[in-house]
């Protein structure tokens, strides 16, 4: 009975310890998220501006020559930050797999330390 009692205790802690890290992964991910949810905003905002400006500038600067072109080659280069963008996003998403990796390495290592051996009797 006090071999079960203790491999209670023993289990218990190890549960407290393992939530308390789990806690903190959870913490550290979820300010990277906010940190880069912010400066994703901020960064698509001012690049919006810009992009907006730059636009008008070379349609007016080249209106009278060349308005087909001016526009065909800012839809290019806009599609191509576009597409830059979302593979960048997506890279970012592939990372945060991993994001509880410890904690699930740790919670391996306890279950099977906590495995009954044959020669005990419990």
């Amino acid at each position: 009975m006090m071999r079960w009692r203790a491999r209670l205790a023993q289990g218990i802690g190890l549960l407290k310890t393992r939530l308390q890290l789990l806690a903190v992964e959870l913490e550290e991910g979820l300010l990277s998220v906010v940190l880069a949810l912010i400066c994703v905003f901020a960064a698509v905002l001012l690049m919006t501006v810009a992009g907006g400006l730059a636009i008008v500038a070379l349609c007016l600067v080249f209106w009278a020559t060349h308005p087909v072109l001016v526009l065909c080659g800012v839809a290019l280069c806009l599609a191509s930050l576009a597409a830059g963008l979302g593979w960048y996003a997506l890279q970012c998403l592939r990372r945060l797999r991993g994001l509880f990796a410890a904690t699930l390495a740790e919670l391996t290592s306890d279950q099977a330390q906590l495995q009954p051996t044959d020669e005990d009797p419990s």
